[in-house]
């Protein structure tokens, strides 16, 4: 069995980092918005949304669903959304 290495967690954690700084730039900071209008519950449901959908890709389908989206893809966007609410959380430590 292959063990994983620090390159590989690195590897990992470079594609999240180049993720959310895409996304962010394209949805112009939907996430921090919708926390500032909705509150912490915002980041619950998204993350909830991420859980329900890996969910159903690793217990009741072939791995993909039916919009294309992978078990890889959809654990990146969960940790994506962890992520996004610790700097939420930071941010809101700093005013």
């Amino acid at each position: 069995m292959e063990t994983t290495t620090g390159k590989t967690y690195k590897n990992y954690t470079d594609k999240l980092a180049d993720t959310l700084v895409k996304k962010n730039a394209a949805y112009g900071d939907a996430f921090g918005k919708s926390i500032e209008k909705y509150g912490y519950i915002a980041a619950l449901v998204r993350m909830s949304d991420k859980w329900n959908r890996l969910n159903n890709l690793m217990l009741g389908s072939d791995g993909v669903d039916n919009l294309g989206e992978s078990v890889q893809d959809t654990l990146l966007d969960l940790a994506g959304y962890c992520i996004l609410t610790m700097a939420e959380l930071d941010n809101e430590n700093k005013r």
